[in-house]
């Protein structure tokens, strides 16, 4: 992200057999013999985490995205994305903020945030890409204009460089091989003072406490970030960030991170143990009747960039 040619080794090998064999045994997903011979064939390969010592940027090495077969397996009820996300909500506002007309959303999904954007901001003419043709096909249903493919690619033939007032990239980066293709791909289709809203896991945040988890691992993660690997490397690539914003812990992520965020904290052992004894503080949270606890970074960071006459 930051140009830097210093990649230094941040975690030991992990062979993909045994994170298929882990998928199976914790998450209690079977795989099809496609995927395994997609990941074992001949010899299951490795990939190890390198990591930027000066902007914090990480990625495998070597890449070993998700198939269309694996992403089928672990996903029971064949939903990709979740219906209302945080940084959607975020993406709506500031799409109003810049006053944006056109608006594409790379990864679309099921088509959650053009349902939101088309219920809020029904003015928008809006689009969608996505790589997944099921998908697609869900989200057209419901009269949205998506395209689809196995590259994003193919948007510069359906939509003209500069055409776009903002372009939105959610929770794809980490799942992509070359992230910095889709951020290249963005500024191209944008207009001068178009808009990049992109939201990725939060690897400064508690995400970072998870590292060996099977959703940061590949097949599923290929990259990590946080806020530093988008101030130093966004300006490369010709945005001037806006605003940098984190997700609020959700209520669902409440029993999960919460243990770990209170082990890290400054608080005392003793008020931290009591805390987390029962669940205390999640009992607490939920008698309050909050959804968000504000104050405490969830899972997502959030990053609004304009994009500027030069590249850096």
């Amino acid at each position: 992200m930051c140009g830097s040619a210093e990649l230094k080794t941040a975690s030991e090998a992990f062979n993909l057999a045994e994170i298929l064999q882990r998928w199976e045994r914790e998450a209690c997903v079977t795989f099809t013999d496609a995927v395994w011979r997609q990941y074992t064939q001949p010899t299951a390969p490795q990939t190890t985490l390198y990591r930027c010592s000066q902007c914090g940027f990480a990625m495998f090495d070597p890449a070993l995205p998700g198939s269309h077969d694996f992403y089928e397996c672990i996903t029971s009820d064949g939903a990709y994305y979740n219906e209302d996300k945080w940084e959607f909500r975020q993406a709506v506002k500031d799409i109003n903020r810049f006053r944006a007309k056109r608006v594409l959303d790379i990864g679309c999904g099921s088509g959650y945030f053009l349902d939101l954007l088309r219920e809020r901001l029904p003015e928008v003419e809006s689009a969608g890409f996505e790589f997944n043709s099921e998908a697609a096909n869900v989200a057209r249903a419901k009269q949205h204009n998506v395209f689809d493919g196995a590259s994003a690619d193919v948007l510069l033939n359906t939509q003209p460089p500069e055409s776009l007032d903002a372009v939105c990239i959610f929770q794809l980066l980490e799942h992509v091989v070359d992230p910095v293709a889709l951020i290249q791909l963005a500024h191209r289709l944008l207009k001068a003072d178009g808009v990049l809203i992109v939201a990725v896991p939060d690897n400064a945040g508690p995400v970072k406490y998870f590292g060996t988890a099977l959703t940061e691992l590949p097949p599923h993660h290929l990259s990590r970030w946080r806020a530093s690997s988008f101030r130093a490397g966004l300006p490369r690539f010709g945005f001037e960030i806006q605003r940098i914003a984190y997700e609020p812990l959700p209520e669902f992520l409440w029993k999960e991170y919460l243990p770990p965020i209170l082990d890290h904290s400054p608080l005392p052992n003793f008020v931290a143990e009591g805390l987390k004894k029962n669940d205390r503080l999640i009992r607490v949270l939920n008698r309050l009747g909050w959804k968000w606890f504000y104050g405490v970074r969830g899972h997502s960071i959030y990053v609004v960039a304009k994009k500027t006459a030069r590249v850096a």
